[in-house]
């Protein structure tokens, strides 16, 4: 899948073209062009491009995007007697923000100016729009999670229950044996499509729709497993639609046959692209059924001091 650097060269190429045109005119003097010629000329804005951006995720569907400009632009001799020119390739940052949907919606230049320094995200996301989340921030993911969605989990150690967390998300969890094999525990679904249900009676596989806002759970994992992994299974859906939205959306951009996340037992996921998704939801799942600071809240609780 295409990075979000090369969608945004494709989607604003004419107008990042017309910011950095727009900024070479008012504030051209902070370059040094035409320093190697005998006579400063004029200066021209041959070409741009999107060397990178950083993505800040947002509330709702908004994103914030910087984008790292890299200009080409052409100085001529201004002294008639010689014939030459000069390249200079300076940058820009040019910050915007947008919503994420059926396509790149409601796009709002934010800000334009000569980069200097990188920007602090809060919320970073990568090149994909999946949020940026390195093991030591797990704990910390897992609490935010919990105070959006579940926040009595936060007070006192007590048992998730799935079925409560998916009413407070609005998401609708249903039982069906998704394959033969049993090899994949659920599947989320972000937009309506359709899913292939084993059926155990005949044994064959039929096509079912499906509306968005669904999570499948496959039967055979409680039976298989017991009924941990059948809530397990449900939690890590629900990271996938608390966390990966945006991904999913953007994915969407290119390939309009994207409707949810599934996983297999075996690990990864079904669609190669959310490998790194699937590694996030794996170690949240846990983390949101046993909170670490609840976790120690009970542990202290039990211990008897002499």
């Amino acid at each position: 899948m295409p990075s979000f650097s090369k969608y945004v060269q494709d989607k604003l190429y004419n107008e990042l073209f017309s910011c950095a045109k727009s900024f070479l005119k008012e504030y051209g003097d902070k370059f040094d062009f035409g320093s190697s010629l005998h006579k400063n000329g004029y200066s021209s804005l041959e070409d741009i491009c999107v060397k990178h951006t950083r993505v800040e995720d947002m509330p709702g569907n908004r994103i914030k995007f910087y984008v790292y400009l890299e200009l080409d632009v052409e100085t001529q001799e201004g002294n008639c007697r010689f014939d030459n020119y000069e390249e200079q390739n300076p940058w820009l940052l040019v910050t915007y923000q947008a919503d994420i949907g059926e396509d790149l919606e409601n796009v709002s230049l934010i800000n334009v100016e000569d980069y200097t320094t990188k920007p602090k995200l809060t919320d970073p996301m990568d090149d994909k729009l999946v949020p940026v989340l390195g093991k030591s921030g797990f704990d910390e993911c897992a609490d935010n999670f919990l105070r959006r969605n579940y926040p009595n989990a936060l007070l006192e150690p007590i048992s998730i229950e799935p079925d409560k967390l998916c009413e407070k998300m609005g998401l609708i969890v249903r039982r069906a044996h998704i394959s033969e094999d049993g090899n994949i525990f659920g599947r989320v679904y972000f937009y309506d499509g359709t899913a292939e249900i084993f059926d155990d009676d005949t044994g064959e596989v039929h096509t079912e729709e499906i509306k968005a806002r669904t999570i499948l759970v496959d039967d055979t994992a409680s039976f298989l497993y017991g009924i941990g992994a059948f809530n397990n299974t449900i939690v890590h859906e629900c990271v996938h639609w608390d966390m990966h939205k945006k991904a999913v959306a953007f994915a969407r951009l290119y390939n309009k046959n994207i409707t949810g996340i599934g996983c297999k037992i075996v690990g990864g996921s079904l669609e190669e692209t959310f490998d790194f998704i699937e590694w996030q939801a794996n170690n949240l799942a846990p983390r949101i059924q046993l909170p670490a600071t609840m976790v120690k809240k009970y542990v202290n609780s039990q211990i008897s001091y002499i």
